[in-house]
């Protein structure tokens, strides 16, 4: 017969005891277990360039890459009912060799909304999808995952090797910022921060600095500055956000 509800229960008790620990050690790790060679784009709001940045990555990643053939990085739209990436890419007058654009949808995996479970298989989901495309040739995944106020870019972030959050100067971005990092809770050390819309490398490491700082007095860790965009650009792949920000 089993316990009533208010009866102790040492065996459970004890395997509360390893779970906990467990999870202790995971959120001390970092989070969830990571996928190797991905990366998940989030910005801190709308509008701050998420797709720009994603796209000048996998260009850059592609650009570098040593593969002969093969898809050396498949780059995933995961906005919901979306393509930016794909308009993006079609202004280039020549295609990037090796890297393959899709969207969720088309993977199967439709962006979840909402909360729960379902957001978090839903998440594993699209990067088994995504490593049945790059398996072959050791490629990399770079995942244009939207607004980070979602639990589906979230999701993505804490399972990426490198989770790259795009903000900019302006005052809600850095606080919008914040509250990403802070619901991202330990994969915090793990996340670069891509500093959008700057003149220049100081402009940049003051919208590093801002954020940072608010970080550090409260979370007690901080994002490394991973690389920025300028304001205006005639090719994003010049910029100075480049294959070294997924490192």
């Amino acid at each position: 017969m089993p316990p009533s509800p208010s009866a102790p229960n040492h065996a459970s008790d004890g395997q509360q005891a390893d779970h906990l620990r467990r999870v202790a050690e995971g959120l001390a790790a970092g989070g969830p277990p990571t996928a190797d060679r991905v990366v998940v784009v989030l910005g801190a709001k709308g509008g701050v360039g998420t797709s720009s940045v994603a796209l000048a990555v996998a260009r850059d990643l592609a650009r570098s890459s040593s593969q002969p053939e093969g898809v050396a990085v498949l780059a995933i739209d995961a906005h919901a009912g979306r393509n930016d990436l794909a308009v993006m890419a079609g202004a280039e007058a020549t295609p990037t060799p090796g890297l393959a654009l899709t969207t969720a949808a088309k993977l199967g995996v439709p962006p979840q909304p909402g909360d729960g479970p379902a957001v978090t298989e839903a998440a594993k989901r699209l990067l088994r999808a995504g490593r049945l495309w790059t398996d072959d040739s050791g490629g990399w995944i770079v995942i244009d995952a939207g607004v980070g106020d979602t639990l589906w870019a979230r999701e993505l972030a804490s399972r990426a090797q490198r989770p790259l959050l795009v903000t900019t100067g302006d005052r809600l971005s850095t606080v919008n910022g914040y509250l990403t990092l802070k619901r991202l809770g330990g994969v915090v050390s793990r996340v670069g921060l891509i500093a959008n819309h700057c003149d220049d490398d100081e402009a940049a490491r003051h919208v590093h600095a801002a954020l940072a700082h608010s970080c550090q007095q409260f979370l007690s860790r901080s994002p490394a500055l991973a690389g920025w965009l300028p304001t205006t650009t005639t090719d994003p792949a010049l910029a100075p956000v480049t294959a070294a920000a997924a490192a």
